[in-house]
């Protein structure tokens, strides 16, 4: 495991440049007077889904609170005066009233920009609430956590897992298309050019004296079950792959991770003696990366693997709040407990500011070949946007929850 000290120590010499170099002088973005009503919207002019021709738009999701308010406590969520806005371009486009009483939640979590709509979810006693651009597009019974959403035209497919136990739905425009009481489904949902979606979900199957896991692979509503290996301990991972599936699994006899892609098997190593806490797969047409949290006596090290070699070793005490592909790029993001942190495109390493954090989980995107990344201040200041080295400060008493880029508004 040589190469995991050589990269490790090589990303620690680029870091402590980097933070010697970081510049102190940050440029303002002015927020945009609030309105009399507190309420304005306009989605026709906020972009659907756009023309891949154009030049393509960036989008930034904030949650925005009054003056003075300790957003990072929010002794009074769900009944302080709060507003999800959407940025285009660096304009406000879109602003929504947050709270119990709008069926709109400030959790970063629970909205997310889709081909330049914003989607928002929220959970009542007994129901699920989905909104476009502000306007309630159906709700139906029991309250699901959306782990997935994507469009077809004007079609809304969703894939949820329950909040309140086992099992999951898979949906169009609200209507239940399929569900399982006792699987949790995989957090990806995949349209192909022919409109075909696919995903993947676990089901436990228990007896009186023991209990298994049975994995499946979803085409279109057409339930396949996935063939898995004998000796496996724990399935970590399960994603479709083309017209195959691929899992990363921990296998009897072996220390490591199982790499299986189709009838190709790959073993991913670890240290001896060492641990995985977690490991998750990044699929792309082109290869597969495998992410990994391994821990190692006290120390703990995220591992990036690029179709089964050691890709990328970062340095121990670095946690991922981040990690996916990008229009085709591995971008990574690591926080450290000490303050500051990792951004990593395709190996590129930069150093994160001292004092931020991203919050969401679409953190980042590529806007004209620019990693961009939203980052909300650890103290309660004022957000900052990050752009390969630039920063840019948001004034406003909030944080950043998404960023993204869609196709040009018509």
């Amino acid at each position: 495991m040589e190469i995991w000290n050589i990269r490790k120590t090589s990303i620690c010499l680029i870091l402590h440049t980097l933070f010697m170099a970081l510049s102190c002088g940050i440029v303002e973005v002015g927020a945009p007077e609030d309105d009399s009503n507190g309420l304005w919207i306009h989605p026709s002019q906020g972009g659907n889904g756009g023309n891949p021709g154009a030049k393509p738009v960036c989008y930034m999701t904030t949650l925005e609170y009054p003056p003075g308010y300790n957003w990072k406590s929010d002794p009074e969520a769900g009944q302080v005066k709060c507003s999800l806005v959407v940025y285009a371009d660096g304009k406000a486009k879109m602003k929504l009233a947050v709270g119990d009483k709008y069926n709109v939640s400030s959790d970063a979590d629970m909205h997310m920009m889709v081909q330049g709509h914003l989607f928002t979810e929220y959970s009542t006693d007994t129901q699920t609430i989905v909104k476009q651009d502000g306007v309630e597009s159906f709700r139906f019974s029991g309250r699901e956590d959306i782990c997935a959403l994507t469009m077809d035209g004007t079609d809304i497919y969703t894939l949820g897992n329950s909040r309140t136990g086992s099992g999951f739905s898979f949906r169009k425009n609200g209507q239940t298309l399929l569900s399982r009481k006792y699987a949790r489904a995989y957090e990806r949902l995949y349209i192909d050019e022919q409109g075909k979606l696919s995903f993947c979900f676990c089901e436990s199957v228990s007896s009186q004296y023991s209990s298994l896991e049975r994995h499946y692979l979803v085409n279109d509503t057409i339930v396949k079950q996935v063939a898995m290996r004998d000796d496996i301990r724990k399935v970590w991972d399960v994603a479709p792959h083309g017209d195959a599936v691929v899992y990363i699994a921990g296998v009897r006899g072996i220390e490591g991770l199982l790499l299986v892609n189709g009838e190709q098997l790959t073993a991913l190593d670890i240290p001896s003696g060492s641990s995985v806490l977690s490991a998750r797969l990044i699929p792309s047409v082109e290869c597969i990366y495998v992410e990994a949290v391994i821990r190692t006596g006290g120390s703990v090290t995220t591992v990036i693997w690029k179709d089964g070699i050691v890709h990328q070793v970062f340095p121990d005490g670095f946690t991922p709040s981040f990690c996916g592909l990008i229009e085709g790029n591995l971008c990574c993001i690591l926080n450290s407990g000490s303050g500051g942190g990792i951004i990593s495109k395709d190996g590129e390493i930069s150093a994160l500011p001292v004092g931020y954090v991203t919050i969401g989980k679409n953190p980042a995107a590529l806007v004209d070949g620019i990693l961009t990344i939203g980052l909300s201040s650890t103290k309660g200041g004022f957000p900052a946007i990050w752009r390969e080295g630039d920063e840019q400060t948001l004034k406003i008493n909030g944080f950043i929850s998404s960023v993204s880029s869609f196709g040009a508004l018509p």
